[in-house]
């Protein structure tokens, strides 16, 4: 879905904690019968994450709620999960901005933070601020080994990015790396450990390496050789270090195009691809389960491929271990794409077959969306490239076989912010200004996914297109409801209507009237539905006075704030 894509509930219910319990001592423990490999990952990260803060976070009624919803939205991106939805990384940003406010200093709440706004492309003396005091509350508290551990490295790798010339912090950075270095054998021997996360373990304690000590080997080396000693099954060994292999491999080639590569990034691709897909074969012949050798031999048949039947088989090995795990829908939609070994046509019927399967606990029915998404971002412009708007314009089947997955994924519980602002963008391309304008203003303005379009100034300009085109629309209606002799009833609930604050105030009585003789219910009170920004920069109001029962009543509502149509309605 997103790139991260996309996916903000949890599958699996969280384990009762038992007044004297302490997650900082995993237990041992079978995963239920039946229980995927993507619900045991998600619980293992909502035990040391959310159920860990309940246990061992510095908690205060004041923020208590902000970590949880921190965390909970968290831990879905770090783990993968298959109802990761696209607004992860903003409820981060808003739960944990909100937390810290209210004066939480919970060291996983500001780790949480600190990688997301890494992710907005924050700078390293700013993530540094915030860190402060981070690695001391980690080392005093009793948070798992993991998150220690994890905390420590990253407080290494930015005071270290912060000020690299700096030898007094570079020592200190040291220090840091081998108290965190200290806790890889607890790390190593939860029996519980995800497959995905030991591999997780190793890549990042690769990249601190590579940041502090100048080569990703040096640190990542000992880790290495701490698992080969550790708990953890030799099939989970061998699939690590497959995919560290492969992973080394695109590193050395590079994130540019084919023709940027070098020869020599080329071959060592080709070596690290060829060393991991071995480990990942002996890994498959001992344990024919692993979800994770399955997934990544389908990601390496992207580059190293021997045709559609072997994709195949591990697309098949992989939805038959893990039916719900989006990860290995979009490998092979991926495969599909015309600049591997596919074709559009393909993608779509691929498509199509994940929407007819209506498995909805996996939101596998949004392939489609993504595979029509993916085939009009061909010949797009930026990176990622946007979509064509003639994509969506020139083909109505688009619309067609669009629209009704939307509208079932609307019903979902999470159903996400970033999946109405795409769903409202591929209604404006297609021309569907109405359906584009309702889902629009159902989305506060400061929660619309601005990455669905990596282009703030394009999603605010479409927004304003799609409120100026329905108000046409609604204006053509009512002209054709009049000439016909029956036209649409007059509001005579509205007395008057203002928008703005302080001094500053428009009048907007007519404005309004006009959006209540249509059929929207999602009006929001924003600059762009009442055509105007009285005070820019600052909050502003909707003032309503309002006949109703025989009563006069004065309503205000806050920007961003949905409008109580049916209060307003005959």
């Amino acid at each position: 879905m997103r790139t991260h894509l996309l996916f903000l509930f949890l599958i699996a219910a969280a384990f009762t904690l038992s007044g004297n319990r302490v997650l900082c001592e995993p237990q041992a423990a079978e995963a239920p019968v039946g229980t995927s490999p993507s619900q045991a990952r998600m619980q293992w990260m909502r035990d040391t994450t959310v159920l860990a803060y309940d246990a061992a976070g510095k908690k205060n009624p004041k923020w208590d709620d902000l970590a949880r919803r921190t965390l909970e939205a968290a831990g879905r991106t770090w783990g993968r999960s298959p109802r990761r939805n696209g607004d992860e990384d903003m409820v981060v940003m808003f739960s944990s901005q909100a937390a810290i406010k209210a004066g939480c200093r919970d060291p996983l709440v500001i780790y949480a933070r600190a990688r997301s706004i890494t992710f907005y492309q924050a700078k390293p003396a700013e993530v540094a601020k915030l860190q402060e005091g981070m690695a001391e509350a980690f080392r005093a508290g009793k948070y798992p080994a993991i998150r220690k551990c994890y905390g420590l490295l990253r407080a290494a790798q930015v005071q270290v990015m912060a000020a690299p010339d700096d030898q007094k912090t570079r020592d200190s950075a040291q220090v840091l790396v081998e108290e965190a270095m200290g806790l890889v054998p607890e790390v190593f021997a939860d029996p519980r450990l995800p497959r995905q996360e030991l591999v997780a373990a190793l890549k990042l304690i690769g990249e601190v390496s590579e940041i502090v000590e100048g080569t990703r080997d040096s640190l990542r080396d000992r880790a290495m050789e701490i698992m080969e000693k550790s708990i953890q099954p030799k099939a989970a060994i061998l699939t690590a270090r497959g995919e560290i292999a492969i992973f080394d491999g695109w590193h050395a080639r590079g994130d540019g195009f084919a023709n940027t590569v070098t020869p020599e990034g080329w071959r060592i691709l080709q070596e690290r691809m060829a060393k991991g897909r071995e480990n990942l074969n002996e890994a498959w012949a001992l344990d024919p389960n692993d979800f994770e050798v399955a997934r990544m031999q389908l990601d390496a048949e992207t580059h190293d491929s021997h045709g559609r039947d072997a994709m195949e088989k591990w697309f098949d090995a992989a939805t038959k271990i893990d039916p719900d795990d989006f990860r290995a829908y979009m490998g092979k939609l991926n495969w599909l794409e015309p600049k591997w070994h596919g074709s559009p046509d393909e993608m779509l019927a691929f498509g199509r077959e994940c929407a007819a399967t209506g498995r909805w606990s996996g939101c596998v029915p949004l392939v489609l969306v993504d595979a029509h998404w993916a085939i009009g971002r061909y010949g797009g412009q930026g990176y990622p490239p946007a979509p064509h708007k003639e994509y969506f314009q020139t083909n109505p089947k688009v619309w067609e076989e669009i629209k009704p997955i939307y509208d079932r994924y609307l019903k979902e519980q999470d159903a996400s912010n970033f999946h109405r602002t795409r769903y409202a963008v591929i209604a404006a391309y297609s021309g569907h200004w109405k359906e584009a304008n309702a889902l629009f203003k159902s989305i506060p303005s400061d929660r619309r996914a601005m990455d669905v379009l990596y282009d703030n100034s394009a999603l605010d300009a479409l927004v304003k297109e799609a409120t100026k085109e329905a108000r046409k629309l609604l204006a053509t209606e009512r002209a054709a409801r009049a000439a016909a002799g029956n036209p649409l009833p007059a509001n005579d609930i509205v007395v008057s209507a203002r928008w703005g604050g302080g001094q500053k105030w428009v009048d907007v009585t007519a404005t309004l009237k006009e959006w209540l003789t249509g059929d929207d219910d999602t009006i929001r009170a924003d600059n762009d539905t009442l055509g105007s920004d009285p005070t820019p920069g600052w909050q502003k109001h909707l003032e309503i006075t309002y006949k109703k029962d025989g009563e006069q009543k004065t309503i205000s509502i806050t920007e961003n704030e949905k409008v109580p149509m049916e209060k307003l309605r005959p």
